[in-house]
């Protein structure tokens, strides 16, 4: 899956359409996309909880789902003010 391209020009994932009907939002979308999934990663502090394991084991089904839900403890990195 690391030679698909997301924008267009592969066959095999044509998120945003191809060609001349290709969607012109696509950069933008990209964009906003990784923006708006780095927010709370780089707001919050992330750790697991200190009695648990990371157990990374695999249900077999359209999602692959983990046989344990991951749980993680989120704090704020920032004083409030800053928010």
């Amino acid at each position: 899956m690391s030679n698909v391209d997301a924008l267009g020009n592969y066959f095999e994932l044509i998120p945003f359409g191809t060609g001349p009907r290709i969607c012109v939002e696509k950069l933008a979308g990209m964009v906003l996309v990784q923006y708006f999934l780095s927010m709370p990663v780089h707001a919050f502090e992330w750790r697991l909880p200190e009695v648990e394991k990371l157990d990374m084991e695999e249900l077999l089904s359209l999602t692959i789902p983990k046989v344990v839900p991951r749980r993680a403890i989120v704090t704020a990195r920032l004083a409030p003010a800053a928010y």
